[in-house]
């Protein structure tokens, strides 16, 4: 069992920001989801994502400075024609409270929108980095976040699939905390209203590989989001053969005596880099590969040209009558 005792500041100057980049190594910049004819049961159970490559990568808290102390976290992710999948796999001694938050693992995910958005301080509006008590100003518009499966598991059960929401008109998750959010800075983000169209897309469940308090192993996070929204302006709009700008956020519950801070949480992308998040529409190399291989075996008449042509013309009726005749004149 940890306890780490270190919290920063989730703002940051952009000279140290800078500075960190130099000094941290993000593993992976890109991560790459292949199409599925067969999409996973979202249930916490990997089993399925077994021929899926796993992407590890070093998560670090704002600044760049702190890794993450129990292991590289690894993700895989897939999509068919109406949804994206995620696993995920973080290393950490397990801790769940039902009644603190701040003592269970908890997660995030984000999407850019707006052209100007960074990954550092949540989109990074200069007009909204103190908040936005009358909602997000035009300004900026052009630093929209889509923040996704922001989960507390507070309320949760391990191995239960928990649904989407496209009807209620609000990213809020009232059962299991899952939230769809937007925003522009982390003082000023919201849940998923745009009118009518907002909703949350996200389903999923969770679940530890060693269940007990304290005791190590890794927490598995198995999601699925719809790829494309009602909302153009909350939801990034996803689809097949497209690159998007993306970053996975940790909130550790040992972090502190207390539990997990609110800015203290890990990051990929060296905690200031969003990672390239490819929809690829190219199939697996290992896919096509055995198909082929079993038909060659199997159809191509190897046997028959052994057996039919040259043992019966060569043997039994050239050499024997030539060598017998022709003494005899």
């Amino acid at each position: 069992m940890k306890i780490i005792a270190t919290t920063l500041a989730i703002v940051v100057a952009s000279t140290t920001c800078a500075f960190a980049q130099q000094q941290c190594s993000p593993l992976i910049k890109t991560m790459t989801c292949l199409p599925t004819l067969i999409p996973p049961t979202i249930d916490a159970n990997l089993s399925e994502w077994k021929d899926v490559t796993r992407m590890d990568t070093t998560m670090y808290q704002i600044g760049g400075f702190t890794t993450y102390p129990d292991g590289n976290p690894g993700f895989k992710c897939s999509y068919d024609d109406s949804k994206i999948y995620f696993a995920m796999e973080i290393p950490g001694d397990y801790s769940f409270d039902a009644t603190n938050n701040h003592k269970c693992a908890a997660i995030g995910t984000m999407f850019k929108i707006g052209n100007d958005a960074t990954f550092v301080d949540m989109g990074g509006c200069p007009d909204a980095a103190d908040g936005c008590s009358a909602g997000i100003p035009a300004s900026c518009d052009n630093y929209i976040v889509d923040i996704g499966a922001h989960w507390e598991l507070r309320t949760t059960t391990r191995r239960v699939k928990y649904l989407l929401n496209v009807t209620g008109g609000t990213g809020d998750d009232l059962i299991a905390n899952k939230d769809d959010e937007f925003g522009v800075s982390p003082y000023c983000r919201f849940d998923d209203k745009d009118g009518i169209l907002g909703g949350n897309e996200w389903e999923g469940a969770w679940d530890h590989t060693n269940p007990i308090q304290g005791q190590p192993g890794k927490y598995i996070f198995e999601l699925s989001r719809l790829l494309t929204t009602k909302s153009n302006r909350t939801d990034i709009q996803l689809a097949a053969g497209g690159t998007y700008k993306f970053g996975v956020a940790y909130w550790d519950p040992f972090e502190l005596i207390s539990g997990w801070s609110d800015s203290g949480h890990y990051l990929t992308g060296c905690a200031s880099e969003w990672i390239d998040l490819i929809l690829a529409t190219k199939v697996p190399t290992q896919i096509p590969t055995k198909v082929p291989t079993k038909a060659k075996i199997t159809k191509v008449p190897t046997k028959a040209k052994i057996t039919k042509v040259p043992t019966k013309a060569k043997i039994t009726k050239v050499p024997t009558r030539i060598k017998t005749n022709a003494p005899v004149k």
